[in-house]
């Protein structure tokens, strides 16, 4: 290379390099103004020569000053020229920062000497000491005695840059800054205009750096010649060359969805370095989610990344290849031959296309688009599909708006003040399980009638469903209506799939659509199907504790795959697992779309074999239950909770179509008693009453014994009910007073002996909850009365053994026996055969024994076992009150006795802290609400937690709770004495 050249390559490296710094500089709120060559001005003269550019402030300080340093690539720079450059940088200016920005291969001293400047722990001694040895080292004639200490500190602030780019990747990396820059605000740029906005400041860099009067570059002179307008570009140009679109691109949506959007790009990355490679992202989701509108977004947002864009509808093999025939055509290539010539030659022309360009694939098969997408080209590759098993690149899963999102859009298309009516949009989008094309229909349905969101009750009661299929509400961008959208996915589903899979899909999906949307049971799908109308007496029959009925059908899985791709499910959370469960898939569930359950149940409901299908309800009802009722006698406390949604769900579904019979009186009961537990009990109370009008009604005879138990149950919900505490005479005493009738019944016959010593034993426990709630009666006391003598002129049976076991233990424990409590209770734990409720009892009063004896790390163990049985929320809230009440008792009256013992402190914390205890406290009411918050408030005062302790005392000083503490005045004189000690705290 002649000298000419040289000397035009430096001062090109030299101008790059400086826009490059400026480009990084411009965000910066410190920076004020590039000087190019220095600046100019008095006094500036003798640094012209040293520094070729430097960054300054608004006040005219220093923030950069830099050399730029170029070689030819066999050059190199010595130690002696890289300290000369740095003393001369900091001898003639004061500066932040001072960069030799340099191509040129560092000697290995001159490397460390920049490693040496760059060390920030040396004070000015040791900085000037190690560059005169380092000096000496490589035998420099260099001084370094003649500088002051102010400069050899500046000498701290230095640093070497060696750039190892070539002059190409230099331009390209500046005309990526000049790319983001534009972007920042606003502006677009592509390839070639990237790279005429990039001449223009080097030219401006040039002009500046000839004259001396116009050094100044100003960051507003930067800014205003990098965001020239597009137009001007289109006038150099002929045109713009980035982001042009061929093919009908899907509305970009007014609604930014901007999370999901940088999903896109951190997927794709279209700022990458350019290249050879094909980079897909595939979107996925229920039709009418929104994916094209994404794109779309993406689109508009990023289309400057490409030199151009193909947006193909890919519908079907027709459409994809009448827009590759478009882009052929784009393209300049013959159109004529077999579909597979056409593709192939399309992609050869894009694999030769210089610049990067988009290609999305809309609503297709993920076959269909890895059979069209280019394999070599520097390309992105955007898919939108219903499957959502499709894994073609990066997957992004494309669900719902947020709750804002929705809300948002709601307001934009009703035009509605959002402060006047936020509460009615937040209801219509979750009824539409915020749904955009779902909202979109609505919207535009109430419109179009003249309605607002005051309407939304009658719209959601009466307008709904016909709503989403008013072909005069499809909105633009969007093909069809919800309900044609769902018809055309029912019809991929029998085209794509060999008929007994799609049959078996089918039904399963009919099913779903009667239970809660999230976590339904594949197996409880599939079992009706097998055990039809025939089977069910045996299946009754089947112990509960075996847990449901599971299949090992191939075909299952298939039938859920075949669901998920077309979006109408999608893989939900597992079921809680136990060991005995039969299969490994027992577990597996599904979600399914609220929006897509109505419209399939309103297609059911209109449909011409409606006693048919509430047959097969009947039949999914006896499966509900018995999944539902395993889980709770297995005492599989996060599995019921998790099935009950579906059986409420079920249940509520029947009632509305007046669909009753014995298996749906059986499982309302039994999701009654699930609700009991958790403190629901107006509903529990609104079930059981159904329950019995269902078996009263019965045209096959009046089960009497299911009809007396769930009379029992209603007795219990009444109890804990406060509506009916204020009720005189209180209706649960009607309830067990005919229970009473019946048990003396089974009392006569021998062979029902025992299920009359359960319903006696039961109604016990639920007076004694009345007593414990209510002032007794002579009412309430004489049916406890005739109910002990019943249960003692019975024979005596296991439950009534172990009952009598446990008022035994009871006995013991008040009168100090504690021991003995201890041995009692661990025998009737290691033999009990009569299920959680007495196990809960029993490990109940083991804990008080071991606290008695004061065996702390026994009764932590018996603690969190009891935790584990009881779960949460607990199936029975009495046993968990109790349990709560009688422990946490225990706790506080040892630590009062023994203030100086840490171990019941750490336990009540331990006790209190446990989920199951904190779901019981925080339903608890009337008396056990009272204690629960006083056990809170001395936990507290012992732990010392101020703040808690004044919302404690808060909590007890309220006038019920008052009134609950006094009634028993030995608890009364606790809660004085915790009180007195809560209120000296604070």
């Amino acid at each position: 290379m002649d000298g000419g050249r040289v000397a035009a390559w430096g001062f090109l490296y030299q101008y790059l390099r400086t826009v490059e710094a400026v480009l990084t500089a411009v965000e910066d709120d410190r920076f004020g103004a590039c000087r190019v060559e220095g600046g100019a001005g008095a006094g500036e003269s003798d640094q012209l020569d040293v520094v070729d550019f430097d960054l300054v402030g608004p006040d005219g300080e220093v923030l950069l000053a830099a050399q730029v340093k170029t070689g030819g690539s066999t050059a190199s720079l010595g130690i002696g020229v890289v300290y000369q450059i740095m003393v001369e940088l900091v001898t003639r200016c004061d500066a932040e920062r001072y960069e030799l920005l340099t191509n040129v291969r560092l000697t290995s001293g001159a490397g460390k000497m920049a490693d040496l400047l760059a060390r920030p722990d040396l004070s000015v001694g040791e900085r000037r000491a190690e560059l005169a040895r380092t000096l000496a080292e490589a035998r420099s004639s260099a001084e370094v005695t003649e500088l002051t200490d102010d400069q050899v500190e500046r000498l701290g602030r230095c640093r070497v840059l060696v750039d190892p780019r070539d002059r190409t990747d230099v331009a390209d990396s500046v005309k990526t800054k000049v790319w983001d820059c534009r972007r920042k605000h606003g502006r677009g740029v592509g390839p070639r205009s990237s790279g005429l906005l990039l001449a223009h400041l080097l030219a401006e860099v040039h002009r500046r750096a000839a004259f001396a009067e116009h050094a100044v570059w100003t960051k507003a002179e930067m800014v205003h010649a990098l965001v020239q307008d597009e137009r001007d570009i289109v006038d150099v140009l002929g045109g713009r060359d980035w982001g042009s679109v061929l093919g009908l691109m899907a509305p970009v949506p007014d609604l930014p969805r901007t999370p999901l959007v940088e999903q896109i790009v951190s997927a794709l990355q279209p700022y990458r370095p350019t290249g050879r490679s094909v980079q897909h992202c595939t979107l996925t989701g229920l039709s009418g989610i929104g994916k094209s509108s994404l794109i779309a977004a993406y689109v508009a947002a990023y289309a400057d990344a490409y030199k151009a864009i193909y947006w193909i509808d890919a519908t079907s093999p027709d459409s994809i290849e009448d827009g590759f025939q478009a882009l052929a055509v784009r393209l300049g290539i013959e159109r004529e031959g077999t579909s597979e010539r056409l593709r192939s030659a399309v992609h050869e022309a894009l694999s030769t296309q210089a610049g990067r360009f988009l290609l999305v694939f809309d609503d297709a098969t993920p076959d269909l688009a890895r059979r069209w997408s280019p394999r070599l080209a520097d390309a992105d590759v955007l898919i939108t599909t219903i499957d959502s098993t499709a894994r073609l690149g990066n997957t992004i899963a494309v669900t719902a708006l947020t709750s804002d999102e929705a809300v948002e859009l709601i307001h934009r298309r009703l035009d509605e003040p959002p402060a006047e009516s936020s509460d009615q949009a937040r209801r219509l989008a979750a009824e539409l399980e915020r749904w955009p094309l779902a909202i979109e229909l609505a919207t535009g349905y109430l419109r179009s009638c003249g309605c607002t969101l005051a309407d939304v009750d009658h719209y959601l009661e009466a307008l709904k469903v016909r709503s989403l299929g008013d072909d005069l509400s499809v909105p633009l961008g969007y093909p069809r209506t919800l309900v044609a959208a769902i018809d055309l996915g029912l019809q991929v589903l029998h085209r794509s799939n060999p008929r007994e899979i799609a049959g078996l899909a089918t039904e399963m999906l009919m099913r779903a659509s009667y239970l809660s949307g999230r976590r339904v049971p594949i197996q409880l799908l599939a079992a009706p199907l097998a055990l039809g109308a025939d089977n069910l007496p045996a299946f009754d029959n089947i112990s509960e504790s075996d847990g449901p009925v599971v299949l090992q059908n191939p075909q299952l899985p298939e039938a859920v795959r075949a669901l998920c791709r077309i979006s109408f499910t999608r893989r939900d959370e597992r079921l809680a697992w136990r060991a005995s469960d039969l299969i490994p898939t027992a577990d597996h569930t599904i979600a399914v779309n609220a929006v897509l359950q109505e419209v399939v149940r309103t297609r059911l409901e209109e449909g011409t074999a409606q006693d048919e299908w509430k047959d097969e309800l009947r039949r999914l009802a006896l499966h509900a239950n018995h999944w539902l009722s395993a889980a709770s006698n297995n005492h599989e406390v996060t599995k019921a909770h998790q099935l009950a949604p579906h059986a409420a769900t079920l249940v509520a579904h029947l009632r509305r179509l007046d669909v009753a019979g014995h298996r749906i009186a059986v499982l309302a009961g039994n999701l009654a008693s699930i609700y009991i537990g958790a403190g629901r009990d107006e509903e529990a109370i609104d079930l059981l009453q159904s329950e019995i009008d269902m078996i009263l009604d019965d045209p096959h005879g009046v089960d009497m014994f299911l009809e007396h138990q769930a009379r029992l149950h209603l007795a219990r919900a009444l109890v804990n009910s406060d509506h009916a505490a204020q009720l005189d005479p209180h209706p649960a005493m009607a309830e067990l007073a005919r229970v009473l009738t019946y048990a003396q019944a089974l009392a006569l016959d021998h062979k029902t002996h025992q299920a009359a010593a359960k319903f006696c034993v039961s109604a016990l426990s639920i007076l004694s909850i009345l007593h414990d709630h209510l002032p007794a009666t002579d009412r309430s006391n004489a049916l406890a009365t005739v109910f002990r003598d019943l249960q003692q002129r019975l024979p005596s049976t296991t439950l009534t053994e172990n009952t009598d076991a446990i008022e035994r233990a009871n006995r013991m424990i008040s009168e100090g026996e504690d021991d003995s409590a201890e041995r009692i209770t661990r025998a009737l734990l290691t033999h009990s055969r009569d299920g959680n409720s007495i196990n809960t009892e029993l490990r109940r009063l083991l804990a008080e024994a071991l606290i008695g004896q004061k065996k702390w790390q026994e009764c932590l163990t018996e603690i969190d076992n009891l935790a584990a049985e009881f779960g949460n929320p607990p199936l029975s809230r009495e046993s968990a009150q109790q349990a709560l009440h009688n422990i946490a008792l225990k706790l506080v009256a040892a630590t009062l006795d023994h203030p100086a013992s840490p171990e019941p402190r750490a336990l009540l914390r331990h006790l209190l802290s446990q989920p199951c205890f904190v779901h019981t406290s925080a339903i608890a009411g009337g008396e056990y609400r009272a204690k629960f918050d006083l056990f809170a408030l001395a936990a507290a005062v012992y732990d010392n937690r101020v703040d808690d302790i004044s919302k404690g005392l808060a909590k007890v000083g309220a006038g019920a709770n008052q009134h609950h503490l006094t009634q028993d005045p030995v608890f009364g004189m606790l809660a004085r004495k915790i009180i007195t000690i809560a209120q000296a705290t604070i």
